[in-house]
């Protein structure tokens, strides 16, 4: 596709376009023509931003950081893939958000030092694209950095709805990811 094509396509596909700014659609036309304008790679990328809620300035540094990670996402289906992510790395990172103080929950913390068996970055927005999907945490950004934020009331069942073993092993798994 010419550029200008491109563009139009992944604007259709892209639920927030509307909302982007000028320097996140810059990135948007960085990363459409890192995809050669190919319409199944535009509409695969479009897909995943909306469905994990990534925009386009954290999708290109992940897609940029190596072959296997690029490979990973553009195999990604991209029809439904809030449905089809791994539901049990959302529980999961649910779990650990549940043990950390329930407001200003830094990104950084959850996406670099997260949980064991999550597979990296495109796993990570998955997980927390599912859980802000569904409302169990929320998204703020301050400071050109993003934070998350869990209501008590679901912080308050998750916790006392786990076995003894379980309570032990997630509050061990929070304090090692936050230390």
């Amino acid at each position: 596709m010419a550029g200008e094509e491109a563009q139009e396509l992944f604007s259709k596909s892209f639920l927030h376009w509307g909302s982007l700014e000028a320097e996140e659609r810059k990135v948007v036309l960085t990363i459409l023509e890192s995809l050669d304008h190919l319409p199944l790679a535009v509409v695969g990328a479009a897909a995943f931003m909306t469905a994990t809620n990534t925009p386009p300035s954290e999708y290109w540094p992940i897609f940029q950081r190596d072959e296997s990670e690029r490979k990973k996402l553009l195999l990604r289906e991209f029809s439904d893939i809030r449905s089809e992510a791994d539901v049990t790395e959302t529980a999961r990172l649910l779990r650990l958000i549940a043990f950390f103080d329930r407001q200003n929950i830094p990104e950084e913390l959850l996406s670099q030092f997260g949980l064991e068996g999550m597979g990296g970055s495109i796993e990570f927005r998955e997980a927390i694209g599912n859980l802000l999907g569904s409302s169990f945490v929320t998204g703020v950004k301050r400071e050109g950095k993003q934070f998350y934020e869990l209501h008590r009331l679901v912080q308050l069942p998750i916790r006392a709805y786990l076995s003894t073993r379980e309570l032990l092993q997630w509050k061990a798994t929070a304090l090692r990811v936050f230390s």
